[in-house]
């Protein structure tokens, strides 16, 4: 797992995003896109945006991953996990 990320932490290294290589193999335990959060972290600190933390883009990587599968599947599984959410179901 620690060879798969070596030449991701290498363009983060040579760019200053200040993303380790022990982060990205946590990221991939986590299921989130390593090459997405680096890229992005690259692009933050070449446009000064240095404040944006890795975990805010991890957390907000997350965040979007979770509402795009809601909408893939319908938002519910069934209309009992349905209405345990506030949502009225179509039965």
């Amino acid at each position: 797992m620690f060879a798969s990320v070596a030449s991701l932490w290498f363009r983060a290294f040579m760019s200053s995003a200040g993303v380790g290589p022990l982060q990205m193999v946590v990221m991939k335990l986590k299921k989130v896109n390593p090459t997405v959060i680096v890229d992005s972290r690259i692009m933050a600190v070449q446009a000064g945006l240095e404040k944006i933390t890795t975990n805010a883009m991890e957390s907000h990587y997350r965040r979007r991953q979770r509402s795009d599968r809601g909408a893939i599947t319908g938002g519910c599984a069934s209309s009992q996990h349905c209405s345990g959410l506030g949502y009225r179901s179509r039965d």
